[in-house]
């Protein structure tokens, strides 16, 4: 009978470890399409800030004539709430 000879294994690995390598472009894109879109979401959160925080610089001085005018406060409280609502 002729001897067990033992053969040199190399890159031993598991099946799940075989399946993630042959995946890696997928996550590879998963991640650069979930960075976009957080990156998107960011920008449009930062513009919708700034044309608010816009409207009510332009506003704020009308609300100063109106108090010292003597407004209602509702009328006060219309002025500013409708600008962001109604876009104008």
């Amino acid at each position: 009978m002729p001897p067990i000879r033992r053969l040199p294994s190399f890159q031993l690995s598991t099946m799940e470890a075989l399946r993630q390598r042959g995946y890696w472009q997928y996550f590879l894109f998963g991640w650069m399409f979930r960075s976009t879109a957080a990156s998107a979401l960011l920008l449009a959160s930062v513009g919708v800030y700034g044309v608010l925080s816009y409207s009510v610089a332009q506003r704020t001085q009308e609300i100063g004539v109106r108090v010292a005018l003597g407004g209602r406060p509702r009328g006060r409280a219309e002025a500013g709430g409708h600008a962001g609502v109604s876009g104008v």
